[in-house]
């Protein structure tokens, strides 16, 4: 009996909870490689992918382990020619408004790291969709590559 309300509050939970529909744009001419994701505080459904070809596209929703409080996606790609080359790191999140009650979203974050003057890459995010009150939003991740 334990199991199956374990079961059923689980099911609950995750239905109830607002998701973030990820789409992550290739837009180089180079496979990128996804390097890390942050999976203490988001669930991803289905997993990213561990890499998206030349001028493909990844999809996928996270879901909030903290459901109503916070979500935030997390992720970092790089180029999979080079383990040195330049990387991107993406990060978006809401967070609960206490006093509203709605989800709030933080901007979207696009980093650049570790290219050189010769070996960039060019890394860009937008909320594309967010609706105010169950917190449920949709992000593109954009990453393409300057080099010289």
């Amino acid at each position: 009996m334990k199991k199956y309300l374990l079961s059923v509050l689980a099911i609950t939970s995750v239905s109830a909870s607002a998701a973030i529909n990820v789409k992550v744009n290739n837009n180089s001419d180079y496979e990128m490689e996804l390097l890390s994701y942050d999976t203490q505080v988001s669930n991803y459904v289905p997993s990213p992918s561990s890499t998206i070809t030349t001028g493909g596209l990844d999809q996928f929703i996270a879901l909030p382990v903290y459901p109503g409080v916070v979500e935030i996606v997390d992720m970092e790609y790089g180029f999979s020619d080079s383990s040195y080359g330049p990387k991107c790191h993406f990060r978006f999140t809401t967070i609960n408004d206490y006093s509203s009650g709605n989800m709030i979203p933080q901007d979207v974050i696009a980093e650049d790291e570790d290219g050189t003057y010769n070996d960039r890459a060019r890394c860009s995010g937008r909320l594309t969709s967010f609706n105010l009150a169950t917190g449920e939003a949709t992000v593109e991740f954009n990453m393409d590559r300057t080099k010289f």
